[in-house]
């Protein structure tokens, strides 16, 4: 007997879409009438459909499987941090481009992007 075994319940929809799940469905799933459902497409003709609680629990589990035994949130993180730095660099980039191209002379601003576009070609 395999050690989790599988559950199958067959349902359907009425003409608006709408499906019921039975008394022995939710019973199996331990999910009750109050619950938060949530539903994702996860290939064709396949839902997933999960409590509130589920999805945290899973978030959670996945978060502490991290590459390297590294949390995944501790990776999402320093990511992030890598993200602002270079936002605060294209911003700071952005602005000495702008306070050089005040300084150029309208002939010198045509020329530069006359040269960028023979660069790449055009």
């Amino acid at each position: 007997m395999p050690i989790n075994p599988i559950h199958s319940f067959q349902l359907s929809m009425n003409e608006k879409g709408r499906t019921l799940f039975s008394a022995r469905l939710r019973a199996a799933a331990k999910v009750d009438t109050k619950d938060e459902l949530f539903a994702q497409v996860v290939g064709e003709g396949i839902i997933l459909i999960e409590t509130n609680n589920a999805v945290r629990n899973r978030v959670r589990g996945n978060a502490m499987s991290g590459a390297n035994g590294m949390e995944s949130t501790k990776l999402i993180r320093e990511s992030r941090i890598e993200d602002v730095i270079a936002q605060q660099n294209s911003w700071e980039i952005r602005d000495r481009l702008a306070e050089e191209a005040t300084k150029r002379s309208p002939e010198d601003v045509e020329a530069a992007g006359d040269a960028m576009l023979r660069a790449i070609g055009l």
